[in-house]
């Protein structure tokens, strides 16, 4: 139970630290997924302006989005860090001038 407490005010920490300068009133844990060996929970993390933000962690945070439109749905997030974490893994496309053009 300490625990749980200590992992919750270290992920309201880390979303006040991205949010600046909003203060979290609340998180509450809304879902815990297992993909690809990789554990993923996701958060609901209230702020004091009332603003509501997802915050997944797979062992430490790893992604923070806004409750609204298209992340509305818990299966939303979940999807665009897979295609985010996907992308990541990619190749970079090279710009222009790593092929030789200029202007």
């Amino acid at each position: 139970m300490l625990n749980n407490a200590v992992n919750r005010e270290r992920l309201m920490g880390y979303a006040e630290d991205v949010l600046l300068p909003a203060t979290a009133k609340d998180i509450t844990l809304m879902e815990t997924v297992e993909e690809e060996g990789e554990e993923l929970s996701l958060w609901l993390v209230t702020m004091e302006d009332e603003e509501e933000y997802w915050l997944l962690e797979n062992g430490s945070p790893c992604g923070i989005y806004k409750r609204s439109g298209i992340y509305e749905s818990t299966q939303r997030v979940f999807d665009t860090y897979a295609i985010q974490k996907e992308q990541a893994q990619q190749e970079p496309v090279k710009d222009r001038f790593a092929y030789g053009y200029e202007k």
